[in-house]
């Protein structure tokens, strides 16, 4: 009997876990490029290639600003970018500037 109840258990998990898994796959569905609508993208054309995936994500933004000596809310339209391409032009912007310097 023991068995039983501890099988029914698990069954139960189970199907639990399940129908927990199709409603997130048909959630993750659901989000495609017309969720992406009206957010600007950090980076030109020329930074991907055809054919190729890249992760976009939330660039960081600060949540307030000084404005005339005061704290103003940042209201700036939401900007994605790709941490690997923002992080490549950041070393080169500072390799061009110790370049520049040597000169």
């Amino acid at each position: 009997k023991k068995h039983q109840e501890l099988a029914d258990k698990l069954a139960k998990q189970l199907q639990e876990q399940e129908e927990q898994d199709a409603e997130q796959a048909a959630q993750a569905e659901a989000y495609n490029s017309a969720n992406l609508s009206g957010f600007k993208v950090a980076h030109d054309d020329a930074d991907f290639k055809e054919g190729e995936t890249v992760i976009l994500t939330l660039a960081d933004q600060k949540v307030f600003h000084r404005d005339k000596g005061q704290s103003v809310m940042n209201e700036e339209e939401d900007e994605l970018e790709n941490v690997n391409i923002a992080e490549f032009s950041k070393t080169q912007v500072a390799k061009e500037r110790a370049r520049r310097r040597k000169l």
